[in-house]
């Protein structure tokens, strides 16, 4: 038996010491990566045609297989200007009338690769904002998993669940865009811009935020915001640096408007429409209960909130917490329309604040008056969210099996 117990003692630390925070990340971005093409190539997105709105934008990519670029409204059947008359919509027809491929398997084609373009953008921004080696794994980790047991499957959430049913949605697009947009940023704000790899960086950034403004513009909304905070409050950046970025997020609003099947600068009213969420039936997106159950794991975060804004590195996700709740209860309390979607925004920012505090506690310096939990209540604290990623993980496999 002692023989026995060493060995699984040397076992355990060869495991740690090979555990580096690289292949962590990578090892949780394949696991993701299987599951969507699991879920993309063999359960499939037309899978759920009879009680989602996959069939509007199936509708939209069948009209560009049959028309190109002179495009008639799928519902009306007249050339007529229609937000879901996308550059993804678009790339995604053309994929299906140059390959021969079905729609929904260049639907299935595109959520694989929102899927990819969701895990480099994780990458990225971690490794620019956080500038920590074990970044970006808990970024993937706390964005996917960091949510309540079962989490919810609706577009805009990005919880593992979700994304295995939702990716080839714009939104999801959108989401791992702004990603992208914020670590192209949050680098530009570090570095001087007359550099070759700042111009390139620069127009990157521009071309991004036009294309998520007319791909998707409630959650490019999101994009503006975070990249425009992190221009404003990113600690040690000279001024005329923070006005550089802030003109190209504006360079790239004013692009976005030179889409010829629509300008989204035009619809920037009709997100403050209400009943929405009485006519809709979401009133259950503003139950406390609802809410507490959906958010519980990230929201740990709140216990170091007032430490994370009085520290200016981490400032930016809890200012953007404060923000969005109370934008959130706001709009539920006049019923405006698109409120309920900003609970993910809630959660978002819960997320990101939850990834400074476990960075922190890697480091042995956990914020404020975390610093009294010992030791040990650390380590079970890791159990627990190892519990809570295994969990999610398995339910995201079930959901394959159930879709």
């Amino acid at each position: 038996m002692p023989a026995l117990t060493r060995d699984n003692v040397t076992t355990v630390a060869r495991w740690r010491a090979g555990a580096t925070p690289g292949r962590v990340f990578a090892a949780g971005a394949a696991t993701y990566l299987l599951l969507c093409v699991a879920s993309y190539r063999f359960v499939r997105p037309d899978t759920l045609f009879y009680f989602t709105d996959y069939w509007e934008h199936r509708a939209v990519v069948a009209e560009v297989i049959r028309h190109g670029t002179s495009l008639l409204d799928p519902v009306y059947g007249e050339a007529a200007p229609s937000r879901q008359f996308t550059p993804w919509s678009l790339a995604l027809g053309y994929l299906s009338r140059l390959s021969g491929w079905s729609v929904d398997t260049s639907l299935a084609a595109g959520a694989l690769v929102v899927s990819g373009l969701f895990v480099s953008g994780v990458h990225a921004f971690a490794r620019a904002y956080y500038r920590h080696r074990w970044a970006p794994a808990v970024l993937l980790a706390a964005l996917t998993c960091a949510w309540g047991i079962p989490p919810l499957i609706w577009t805009g959430f990005h919880s593992l669940r979700s994304q295995l049913h939702g990716n080839y949605y714009p939104a999801s697009l959108v989401f791992a865009l702004t990603l992208i947009a914020w670590a192209l940023t949050v680098r530009l704000l570090q570095t001087e811009m007359r550099t070759a790899r700042s111009l390139a960086r620069a127009t990157l950034l521009v071309l991004l935020v036009a294309i998520a403004l007319v791909t998707h513009p409630l959650n490019a909304a999101l994009l503006l915001a975070g990249a425009g905070a992190l221009a404003m409050v990113y600690p040690d950046v000279p001024p005329a640096r923070r006005l550089g970025v802030l003109a190209l997020l504006g360079g790239g609003v004013l692009a976005s408007a030179g889409w010829p099947y629509f300008n989204p600068l035009a619809m920037a009213g009709s997100g403050a429409a209400r009943g929405q969420a009485t006519f809709n039936n979401f009133g259950f997106f503003f139950d406390p209960m609802f809410v507490v159950a959906l958010l519980w794991p990230a929201g740990f975060a709140l216990a170091a909130i007032r430490a994370q804004l009085l520290e200016p590195r981490t400032r930016v996700p809890a200012i953007a917490c404060i923000a969005i709740f109370a934008a959130y209860v706001a709009g539920g309390i006049a019923d405006v329309s698109v409120s309920h979607r900003l609970l993910a925004y809630v959660a978002l920012a819960l997320q990101l604040m939850l990834v400074w505090l476990v960075l922190d506690v890697i480091d042995g310096h956990p914020p404020g008056a975390l610093e009294q939990v010992s030791a040990k209540g650390w380590r079970v604290a890791g159990r627990i969210a190892a519990v809570i990623v295994a969990m999610q993980v398995l339910l995201a496999i079930q959901q394959l099996v159930q879709p």
